[in-house]
């Protein structure tokens, strides 16, 4: 990644509800996107805007371009809030040689930007599908002094893992970074990982965040995990319990996300919708599910809630997606190689 970031920003858009005058301390915070994830950044604004009205917030939403529709979108939320949000319209082509897997696309480099825009000496970079539950103004007053960034830890297995493959003392979830811009920025890091990444990515399947691990081992200020909970979709009231009382943020990590139809803890989703409703998205419908595989647990998720006409609808569906793929593979000669493919694809 080049020292001159210029190439990676066709363009930067100003949306700004803020009255003018306001002298509060500003708190920047960031978010590295594609277009699918607007919807669940929106909410994400909306919970933080509105459980901390009393300081001045800065959001800098970095993404592919987007289209007049969503701009309009996100400046209605900026107005509802009244709080600024700058877009910066990223360069796609700037990001094609950089490696990607089935899980990770190029989107997950955009949070590799965030200091390098951010007019401030701190920012806190956050994954999208998180919610704030709480004030976070502790975690922005955070002094960083001696520190480039402060993270939390990843789940227990997880850390057990990654620190045995690396051959680190810890290892921390990049969900969220509090980032230290001109540390950050005077030790290359952006530059660093993407380097790491290039010279082999295949050991390094989690990318950005397994180079972000190498490269701060052992030096990144550890953080409690109510600052970024990372919760499992659970119906079990104990686990959900925990988390609700635990969390600040709220760190959905796992799939299918809160903003799906056939996502299958109720709590959660239900403080989803709530945020959602002071957002320009309220009263969309849930993301209805495509693929096979998730169709097949929506019907089996509707059936759990007695929603018995709706599951057995659902079950048909995917039913029909099957057996029309399966003609399909008759029809290209791959039927004897059914067996070997993915169910979920």
């Amino acid at each position: 990644m080049p020292t001159d970031f210029t190439q990676y920003i066709t363009e930067r858009v100003l949306l700004t509800g803020r009255p003018v005058g306001v002298s509060s301390p500003e708190y920047h915070i960031g978010f590295g996107i594609d277009a699918a994830y607007l919807r669940p950044v929106g909410v994400l604004i909306a919970s933080l805007s509105m459980l901390h009205p009393d300081i001045t917030l800065s959001f800098h939403v970095l993404t592919l371009r987007l289209c007049e529709t969503d701009l309009s979108l996100l400046r209605a939320l900026a107005h509802r809030h009244r709080i600024q949000i700058t877009v910066y319209q990223l360069n796609a082509e700037a990001f094609a040689s950089l490696p990607t897997n089935r899980y990770f696309s190029t989107a997950v480099y955009y949070r590799l930007l965030v200091p390098k825009v951010t007019p401030a000496k701190q920012v806190l970079y956050l994954d999208s599908d998180m919610l704030c539950l709480g004030n976070i103004r502790p975690l922005l007053d955070t002094a960083l002094d001696g520190y480039t960034m402060a993270v939390v830890g990843d789940l227990p297995d997880m850390t057990r893992t990654k620190m045995s493959e690396l051959q680190i003392p810890t290892y921390f979830n990049s969900g969220m970074q509090l980032i230290n811009v001109a540390a950050w920025n005077r030790e290359e890091i952006s530059e660093r990982a993407v380097a790491l990444l290039r010279d082999d990515a295949r050991k390094l399947p989690f990318l950005d965040q397994d180079a972000l691990n190498l490269l701060q081992a052992g030096k990144a200020l550890m953080l409690d995990r109510r600052w970024n909970y990372l919760f499992l979709e659970s119906r079990e009231p104990d686990k959900l319990q925990e988390a609700l009382s635990q969390a600040i943020l709220l760190h959905c990590v796992a799939y299918p996300k809160p903003w799906m139809a056939f996502y299958d803890s109720p709590p959660v989703q239900e403080l989803y919708l709530s945020a959602e409703q002071h957002t320009p998205w309220a009263g969309m419908p849930l993301q209805k599910p495509t693929l096979p595989y998730d169709i097949r647990r929506y019907a089996r998720m509707l059936w759990r809630h007695r929603h018995y006409a709706h599951s057995v609808a659902q079950y048909l569906r995917y039913k029909r997606i099957k057996i029309q793929r399966a003609r399909n593979l008759s029809d290209l000669g791959l039927g004897s190689f059914q067996h070997l493919l993915p169910t979920g694809s």
